[in-house]
């Protein structure tokens, strides 16, 4: 059976980091609570945002180093609990001092999952799958936020925006375990993967990696043109993205101050993304080709975000 790699990795990975992703964005529901509970200023508030991106730099380049050279597993295993033991601590702090802290920490935790994850499924899906693979994995970024911001507005209702942070700091740590039980690091590993299918796959992606461009080092990469383009092209994308992310549900407040209509709406335009993610990752397999798919969606993000600024209503 050709699916069953989509059916045992996709779904896991899915779900474990729509809950690292819920972690990260649940501080833009609740920090106006945050600000009156702590009173802090909007500077400090987007203070307490970036923060978690400056921890999360630290494990990118070795997060995939470990991943490539140990286990993409166990690595990923151990980050999950961190990041879910920090995510409870974010519950338990008095001050803006410690926030920030646990912020960092937490965006230690989870700095290392992308690369690793990155490097687990070049192990188990082949370049012509690879867009799927990791838009159906992606796909957790809006999932997430379509379901997790109307939860927390929804618990935020009943509860304070500590014990909110603190329910939503053990799922992460209870999905750990199905992780390390359910996922392989190579098709050579899983028991449960027909032994046709594994030894056609393998030869598949012995024989893409021969043919890959080997290597020169990091020195080599730093003076690449290429890297540097999408370092920078990375860079414009995920300032508009967590721009918008985290401080979308200040703006909403606005317009009503149902925490849980806030949720709600700020789940709108990640339905729209999870579509649009699909639509075109099926696309550019079909087409092999990775730079329109790129370049066209950035650019209708990039009109619409500028186009949001001459709202002056919500209807």
């Amino acid at each position: 059976m050709r699916s069953s790699k989509w059916i045992r990795i996709i779904p896991v990975a899915f779900i474990m980091y729509m809950l690292a992703y819920m972690d990260r964005i649940n501080i833009g529901v609740l920090m106006p609570s945050i600000q009156n509970d702590l009173h802090i200023s909007a500077s400090a508030a987007g203070d307490i945002a970036g923060i978690f991106f400056v921890g999360y730099l630290i494990l990118q380049i070795p997060g995939g180093i470990m991943a490539t050279k140990w286990s993409a597993k166990k690595f990923i295993f151990i980050l999950i609990i961190l990041w879910g033991l920090a995510a409870m601590a974010s519950g338990l702090v008095q001050n803006e001092g410690q926030l920030k802290l646990v912020r960092f920490l937490l965006g230690v935790a989870e700095g290392g999952i992308w690369p690793a994850v990155l490097v687990l499924l070049a192990n188990w899906f082949t370049v012509r799958e690879r867009a799927r693979a990791n838009a159906f994995w992606m796909a957790c970024l809006p999932v997430s936020a379509m379901l997790m911001a109307p939860l927390t507005g929804i618990l935020l209702k009943f509860f304070s925006w500590k014990m909110v942070l603190i329910f939503e700091g053990i799922p992460p740590i209870i999905w750990a375990f199905v992780w390390y039980m359910i996922i392989k690091d190579r098709p050579s590993e899983a028991s449960w993967m027909d032994e046709k299918e594994k030894h056609h796959l393998m030869n598949t992606l012995a024989a893409e990696q021969g043919k890959a461009v080997k290597s020169e080092g990091y020195t080599a990469a730093f003076k690449n043109k290429t890297v540097w383009g999408l370092v920078i092209m990375y860079f414009l994308w995920m300032t508009g993205f967590y721009g918008y992310t985290l401080w979308v549900p200040s703006v909403v407040e606005q317009f009503t101050k149902d925490s849980a209509v806030m949720g709600w709406l700020t789940a709108i335009p990640f339905t729209c993304a999870l579509i649009g993610m699909i639509i075109n990752s099926y696309w550019s397999d079909r087409r092999m080709n990775r730079v329109q798919h790129v370049v066209v969606p950035l650019m209708i993000a990039a009109c619409t975000m500028v186009a949001g600024q001459f709202v002056e209503s919500p209807e």
